[in-house]
């Protein structure tokens, strides 16, 4: 599905609009389609909830409101969460320090 296709930085449509969107509408369809993909991650280790809590919009209580909502309800253990995102963080800055970026 396009709504859990990923870019070079692994991030989705529901982390871009979480970020970018003025309104929930967006969101709210993304989520509707597939509500697993509130738990996906980017390569720097961040959820949709993560970029939500950057956006500046005036949305962006309501935003946070309904990903908290629907990670309620299709939640997974925490636990799976943070290492998958500590995985990908180490990958990350591993790659990082390899090609000589700062991290």
């Amino acid at each position: 599905e396009t709504i859990r296709a990923t870019d070079v930085m692994d991030m989705t449509p529901l982390h871009v609009a979480s970020f970018h969107s003025r309104s929930t509408e967006a969101i709210d369809t993304m989520l509707s389609i597939s509500p697993e993909a509130i738990f996906m991650i980017t390569k720097k280790g961040e959820t949709a909830i993560d970029l939500a809590k950057g956006n500046e919009s005036q949305a962006r209580d309501l935003i946070l409101t309904l990903l908290y909502e629907v990670r309620k309800i299709h939640g997974t253990p925490t636990f799976q969460n943070e290492r998958e995102a500590y995985e990908r963080i180490s990958d990350y800055c591993s790659t990082c320090i390899e090609d000589n970026d700062i991290v």
